[in-house]
């Protein structure tokens, strides 16, 4: 397996298909974000309903964070872009409200997989790569650090707030591949 740490270049496609341009991807994580704000304003402008899907990258191998929050945690590199996924979905949410769509929006928040293992000193290299608490194993297993995941849920319009306005906890297995096909 190349060892593309730092020397990532990924071809980003214009708009309308035309050329395209090798980025950082350090520039990722801001344009994730911009994109995904002009999205939310146009469906608004329309007054239409709208399925955006954010799938940041910067927490998995080659994890990386944009010039903004690179050494502003205390946890690495790992926490610099735990933080900056943090910041996206908090200016996803506050665009929602801004276009007063929080009574009929649902933002679904969840990994895919629990922390990377050691990944033979990658993770080491690259500041950490999240810690798997309690649970046995890493990422690519079958054991709860491999795959028991939260999913936090936010839809104020939709959802009803338990005893006392505290969220609802679920302790059931789910997964998110059939997310899509219900939701939308």
């Amino acid at each position: 397996m190349p060892n593309c740490y730092g020397e990532c270049s990924f071809a980003q496609a214009s708009e309308y298909g035309g050329a395209s341009r090798a980025i950082d991807v350090a520039d990722l994580m801001p344009q994730y974000l911009n994109e995904s704000l002009r999205f939310i304003d146009a469906a608004a402008e329309a007054d239409d309903k709208f399925f955006l899907y954010v799938a940041p990258d910067n927490t998995h191998l080659p994890i990386y964070a944009s010039a903004k929050w690179r050494g502003t945690s205390l946890r690495g590199l790992y926490g610099d872009a735990v933080q900056e996924t943090d910041d996206l979905v908090g200016q996803i949410i506050d665009r929602l409200v801004f276009h007063k769509r929080e009574d009929t929006a649902l933002v679904v928040f969840l990994s895919d997989n629990g922390p990377q293992g050691d990944q033979g000193g990658n993770c080491l290299r690259e500041g950490g790569c999240g810690n798997h608490g309690l649970f046995r194993c890493w990422k690519g297993t079958t054991w709860e650090g491999g795959v028991r995941e939260p999913a936090l849920v936010w839809a104020p319009g939709l959802i009803t707030p338990g005893a006392g306005g505290a969220g609802i906890q679920r302790e059931q297995v789910a997964t998110s591949l059939d997310l899509f096909a219900t939701v939308v």
